[in-house]
């Protein structure tokens, strides 16, 4: 007979890391864009960057808040054995366009997009089945809700209650973007407060919470 014999070794632990890393440019006439862009276009082993915000320090003089994911790969046998996430300052802080680094966060991530996290939260069917559903909404209505971020309900609402609601909305929103920057996550004239996402250079929407008295709410109920 003959055998196989396969050879094992340690295996090494892989983590992937959320970081925040807050980043000073070399001078005030560099554009957080292209720093950024230099970021990704950067050789750094491991690294994904996926998005980043401007913050102003003083005298219109900004740094970048940079986020990116590592899948950091370490050997705790090799004491040599530098991390992904320290490579990654390391480089940064020899690019041409960058005076300091500093790391801000770094989280553990199991690399789930958004939806799947929000789906964990709803896993739990027995409290599901025994809500008290609002008339209309059925119990496949939320399960298609969780498993694909939507669902359809007929005749929830009139046609002429769907148009005011889109009026109001559209009123709301050319208001808000005649005021002041300080001024437009502040409740206007009509009660509605629009929230601004962030980072902006990812989102471009602005969002509201619907609750009992909400200008919006008060036309469906």
């Amino acid at each position: 007979r003959r055998h196989l014999w396969k050879m094992q070794s340690k295996p090494r632990d892989l983590q992937r890391w959320r970081c925040e890393v807050e980043v000073m440019p070399a001078d005030g006439e560099c554009e957080m864009q292209d720093l950024f862009d230099a970021l990704k276009c950067s050789p750094i082993p491991n690294a994904k960057w996926i998005g980043f915000r401007r913050e102003e320090i003083f005298y219109g003089l900004c740094k970048l808040v940079a986020i990116c994911f590592i899948d950091n790969t370490h050997d705790e046998s090799n004491p040599a054995d530098t991390s992904a996430v320290e490579i990654m300052l390391e480089q940064v802080r020899g690019m041409f366009k960058v005076q300091s680094v500093r790391l801000l966060s770094q989280t553990s991530s199991q690399g789930h997009d958004p939806f799947t996290v929000c789906q964990g939260i709803f896993h739990d069917d027995a409290r599901v089945r025994e809500t008290n559903f609002q008339s209309g909404i059925t119990l496949a209505h939320v399960r298609h809700l969780i498993d694909h971020g939507y669902t359809v309900i007929d005749q929830f609402t009139t046609q002429e209650t769907v148009e005011h609601i889109a009026s109001l909305t559209r009123t709301s929103l050319e208001t808000r973007e005649s005021r002041n920057n300080d001024e437009k996550d502040k409740a206007g004239e009509d009660g509605i407060s629009w929230i601004t996402p962030e980072p902006r250079n990812a989102r471009k929407d602005v969002t509201t919470w619907l609750h009992e008295g909400h200008p919006i709410v008060s036309l469906v109920a």
